[in-house]
């Protein structure tokens, strides 16, 4: 339910572009499956970066569908253990915002760890048995 309000409300920003809004999610949503088929009518680059933008588009939906479950399930929590806290309305705007920011967050801390990966030596001595 939180997961359609957020959307709602995003479309709701976009709504005079909603021709833009589609096109751009349905090619989101449909670059790595052409990705992986299309290997033999790309060329090399084009298909590298429609298979990043589609890896990228399903570790953030990955990424948000398990922060909007934690925070519903928060919600419900705090909901049963402070009853009175169900007056206070659930604000799926601002919500939304934080989580696609942390997914943002996430994702750029991802790739930063992936371009600098960190290389650590280690001298191992293994003790041979005189048989």
């Amino acid at each position: 339910m939180w997961v359609y309000a957020f959307f709602q409300s995003i479309q709701s920003l976009i709504e005079p572009y909603s021709l833009f809004y589609w096109s751009s999610y349905a090619f989101l949503a449909t670059s790595l499956f052409a990705a992986r088929l299309g290997k033999r009518f790309y060329p090399g680059y084009i298909n590298d970066l429609v298979a990043a933008t589609g890896n990228y588009w399903l570790g953030a939906i990955y990424y948000s569908l398990l922060i909007w479950a934690g925070t519903d399930t928060l919600h419900i929590l705090t909901s049963f253990i402070f009853p009175e806290a169900q007056i206070i309305k659930y604000p799926s705007f601002y919500w939304g915002f934080v989580i696609l920011s942390f997914v943002s967050l996430l994702l750029l801390y991802g790739t930063w760890n992936a371009r600098h990966p960190l290389i650590v030596h280690y001298d191992i001595t293994i003790k041979k048995s005189s048989t």
